[in-house]
């Protein structure tokens, strides 16, 4: 959407529909006074998102001619698109492969050219709303609830990927059992960043240990926040249904967080978000075991692997413990269908097929036991 508006902009159609306005100011996440400064907005994000591809470039351009020894253009082409796949959290990289699942085993102890890509995944992951408060605002006091919530549910996420990886064990890269502290404390940096978001991978997940799988198949569902470019059910729903959970726990009636109330509509849609992608999941594994019972009864798949390998379909999020190879072609549709519904959004795609309804009337109340 946010294209299409630049887009428009370029050939000179200076005004785009209002529908086309409300449905973007819903994907940013602004409110409706903002609506003569869209395309503003847009331009901005277009402009920040290439200065940041450029900034990326330069960094990785010296870096990857010394790892590949690849002329200038070549180089500068590779340096290009890792720049552009990290800040999209895309995950998609095309360096010289190894013989394994591992998409930038190139860049193991790489360690300037990794932090670069953590960073520039952690911009894309927050969204050009939260960079614009930060920017504007400073003070991390006079931050929306919004940003407050999604820069807090980060850094909580990203703690959790890293004590996760890094006290569950290592894993094992180029076949080694061991590795030096800093080497582990950096891979599981990498991995706590990119694993719920972009996809990159470092090491083999399919080695990693079922506790490390479990809960980064858990953080990738969560995925990045809302108005960027990751997927899953997004930071924010998931702050939103903890605020609402803590706020019930202190007895409030209402969503309760820094001196905010939450709309209530927006805790329907945060739990409508949350039940349809576990709903989704609930359904596809069970069908994916029995398309690939072959593979699971023969040992040459794992149950586990194959909820991991799911759940990062449906969050786009592209890690792989490397048995998508393995599916048969109406697994591998499956997943197509997944990835395609987790970037649609399971809400959007439920509110899009269900019928145009105008509620005018409200029925008497009356309790249910719960718990």
């Amino acid at each position: 959407m946010a294209g299409a508006t630049f887009i428009l902009e370029l050939i000179g159609r200076q005004r785009t529909s209002i529908a086309h306005q409300l449905v973007l100011l819903e994907t940013m996440g602004e409110d409706h006074r903002n609506l003569g400064g869209l395309v503003r907005t847009i331009r901005n994000v277009v402009i920040l998102a290439f200065t940041f591809y450029a900034i990326g470039t330069l960094f990785f351009l010296p870096r990857i001619q010394e790892i590949t020894g690849f002329g200038f253009i070549e180089s500068l082409w590779q340096s290009a698109f890792l720049s552009v796949s990290s800040f999209n959290n895309a995950g998609f990289s095309i360096l010289p492969e190894v013989a394994d699942s591992r998409s930038l085993a190139i860049l193991d102890n790489q360690w300037i050219m990794q932090s670069v890509m953590v960073l520039l995944i952690m911009l894309g992951s927050i969204g050009y709303s939260v960079m614009e408060d930060i920017w504007r605002k400073r003070r991390p006091v006079r931050f929306s609830l919004d940003t407050k919530l999604v820069l807090i549910g980060s850094v909580l996420l990203w703690g959790i990927g890293f004590l996760t990886y890094f006290l569950a064990g290592f894993i094992a890269v180029g076949g080694q059992d061991s590795i030096g502290f800093g080497h582990q404390a950096g891979t599981a940096i990498f991995h706590s960043v990119s694993g719920r978001t972009a996809g990159f991978i470092i090491a083999d997940f399919g080695a990693a240990e079922d506790f490390i799988k479990l809960v980064f198949t858990f953080l990738m569902l969560i995925g990045g926040a809302s108005a960027s470019v990751t997927g899953g059910i997004k930071i924010n729903t998931f702050m939103v249904l903890f605020v609402a959970v803590v706020s019930f726990i202190r007895t409030r009636q209402q969503a309760e967080a820094f001196g905010r109330e939450i709309p209530q509509t927006h805790v329907f849609r945060a739990v409508a978000v949350a039940a349809l992608a576990m709903v989704f999941i609930v359904v596809t594994v069970p069908i994916l075991t029995i398309t690939e019972a072959d593979a699971l009864r023969a040992g040459d798949m794992q149950f586990l692997d194959l909820f991991f390998d799911t759940v990062s379909a449906f969050a786009t999020n592209g890690s792989s413990t490397g048995i998508v190879p393995q599916l048969g072609t109406l697994g591998q549709l499956i997943f197509v269908a997944a990835m395609f519904v987790g970037r649609l959004g399971p809400l959007t795609l439920a509110l899009t097929l269900a019928p145009e309804s105008k509620t005018l009337y409200r029925y008497a109340q009356e309790p249910v036991k719960i718990g």
